[in-house]
């Protein structure tokens, strides 16, 4: 499966029928033991486990779910009940994976768009061609749109209670949640009245293979999908004034060329004389935090703080300790660890030597999320840019990252990621608690700029350049 990092980075997996089902049975002891292991390794490790909870509430979640255990279970079943705890702790980095999967399971094959809580079609990836792009699916195997899209976007880990990640991740992985089908049947609407028919489930590689070679529909999920074009694009309109940055993911270059590009970009900018500038950071999910702290060098003309302190428990701080020497740590009242020193991003930040002093716009959505938010938070903070789109799919004053501990339970041999540090920005942090930043325009596409592959939001944006 494609971008399997961006879905594991934003689900806690429950209800996915692409894993294998040959599933191992769990007794009762053995889930209970299960639990009891995550509970302890989130306690010990995660820096901001009661960030959005109490611990009463927490263990109050715990409880529940060790009560609700009374026979035996697949892995699947119980990767199911264990999901309450990840959906409660409101963290993007907090995630749990079933083992293994088989890729020859069969999937709906269509994707979809999210619109005002109604569901579209967005590629017809089926041998039958009566779902044309645009179409609305009333129901799903006599299970309604709206209902469907609840239950998934009530699955979605994500940073405190930022909805859009939600919508966005609903949508690109939509065919996931269904068990496997020997037909699918889609009630859709048809001018003033409404229609079945009846799918073939396929294979995700025919679903790819489809949606690739089927010459009257191009259109993709995503805008540039990763895995189409480079990862780092600079276009310039001089005519208009204005040049693009686009970066679909920090990471995926090595960074001494993402340096490279950026510098050869701001250096053309600078020497065309463009002064509108648009950075465009939309389903980009971050990466290693030298990668924004290098843009914002670019972008930033004065020296500026990134973020004030990690923050980190007893066990990592001992852990590393032992291992690194350079990261300085302080006790904190809770029983927590501050890192102040030696870790990428603490203390003043200087820009480039060639920075660009122009106009900055920045383009972010649902799906920016992680570092990429974080720049959007900086931006924000230090008034340098206006922001456009919708609200970013990370907190504004910064989430959990640096590094992760990974845990396979024992039983169930479902893995889980637990983030070791909590990223304090230097922001006001009395502004979007729980939230992303507000963008300055809020654009969102409708149902036919999704279908036709308009992009409001950047007809937005070169709109207020042209003004």
């Amino acid at each position: 499966m494609k971008n399997t990092t961006l879905l594991l980075f934003i689900f806690a997996i429950i209800s996915f029928s692409i894993y294998g089902q040959n599933e191992n049975l769990l007794s009762i002891q053995q889930q209970l033991n299960d639990i009891d292991e995550l509970e302890q390794k989130l306690k010990t490790i995660h820096p901001s486990l009661y960030r959005f909870c109490t611990p009463m509430e927490f263990d109050s979640t715990l409880s529940a779910i060790k009560k609700g255990i009374y026979k035996t279970n697949t892995e699947k079943e119980f990767s199911v009940l264990i999901s309450p705890i990840f959906l409660l702790i409101k963290d993007a980095h907090t995630w749990q994976q079933l083992p293994n999967r088989e890729e020859s399971n069969t999937l709906i094959p269509l994707d979809f768009k999210i619109y005002k809580n109604q569901l579209f079609v967005y590629n017809n990836c089926s041998y039958n061609n009566e779902l044309s792009p645009g179409t609305r699916i009333l129901e799903i195997n006599n299970e309604k749109s709206e209902e469907i899209i609840t239950r998934l976007k009530a699955s979605v880990v994500t940073d405190g209670f930022i909805e859009t990640t939600k919508e966005r991740v609903a949508e690109e992985w939509f065919k996931y949640i269904f068990q496997p089908q020997n037909q699918y049947s889609i009630k859709y609407q048809s001018k003033n009245k409404s229609k079945i028919v009846e799918l073939e489930p396929l294979t995700e590689h025919l679903i790819d293979s489809i949606r690739t070679n089927r010459t009257e529909n191009k259109i993709h999920l995503k805008p540039e999908p990763f895995n189409i074009g480079p990862y780092t694009k600079l276009s310039i309109n001089k005519r208009d004034n204005y040049g693009t940055i686009k970066i679909k993911w920090f990471d995926r270059v090595p960074f001494t060329e993402y340096k490279s590009f950026l510098d050869s970009s701001i250096h053309n900018l600078n020497t065309r004389q463009i002064t509108n500038l648009i950075i465009d950071l939309r389903w980009n999910i971050g990466g290693p935090r030298e990668y924004p702290i290098y843009l914002l060098s670019k972008i930033l003309n004065q020296p500026f703080r990134y973020c004030d302190s990690l923050i980190t428990t007893k066990f990592t701080f001992e852990e590393k300790i032992a291992f690194d020497s350079t990261k300085v740590f302080v006790p904190m009242d809770n029983g927590f660890y501050k890192v102040v020193k030696n870790a990428r991003g603490l203390g003043q930040q200087n820009p480039s030597n060639v920075t660009f002093t122009g106009n900055i716009y920045l383009l972010v959505d649902g799906q920016s999320n992680s570092s990429s938010a974080q720049v959007a938070s900086l931006i924000y903070q230090n008034r340098r840019g206006t922001i456009i789109g919708e609200e970013p799919g990370g907190l504004f004053e910064g989430g959990t990252g640096e590094h992760h501990y990974y845990l396979t339970l024992t039983n169930s041999r479902i893995k889980v990621q637990i983030p070791r540090y909590r990223i304090v920005l230097h922001v006001d942090r009395s502004k979007f608690h729980g939230h992303g930043v507000k963008p300055d325009y809020e654009v969102k596409p409708d149902i036919t700029d999704m279908i036709q592959g308009k992009d409001p939001v950047m007809e937005f944006t070169i709109g207020l350049i042209k003004k």
